[in-house]
């Protein structure tokens, strides 16, 4: 599956926002409504077109470069992430993109 059949059968744009949330189906990290010692986090941005080994691994070294840059973390998600979003981050559109933001992020913390 190529980049672009992946993008059109996510169009809806739900899991393409730089957001999370508490129990919220919408968000791209939600955290489920039942937590305590058994929470788990769900990263919902992978298609299946994706190595599940590689976007697990993906999103454990984003959320580890955040904790060790002190990235800080935005509000939780309160819009519907379909007509109201509470960001303007969006994902990168395809892998080159994604490349060129890394470059540019690795360029300004030099």
């Amino acid at each position: 599956m190529t980049d672009e059949v992946a993008l059109a059968q996510s169009d809806d744009g739900l899991g393409r926002w730089a957001n999370w949330g508490y129990d919220h189906r919408g968000v791209t990290v939600r955290i489920p409504g039942e937590r305590g010692p058994a929470t788990r986090i769900e990263h919902r941005l992978g298609d299946g077109a994706a190595n599940p080994y590689v976007a697990a691994a993906t999103a454990l070294h984003a959320a580890r470069l955040g904790v060790e840059h002190g990235y800080a973390l935005p509000a939780a998600e309160t819009g519907d992430s379909l007509e109201t979003v509470d960001t303007d981050v969006r994902v990168p559109e395809n892998a080159e993109a994604g490349s060129a933001e890394i470059r540019e992020i690795d360029a300004r913390a030099a």
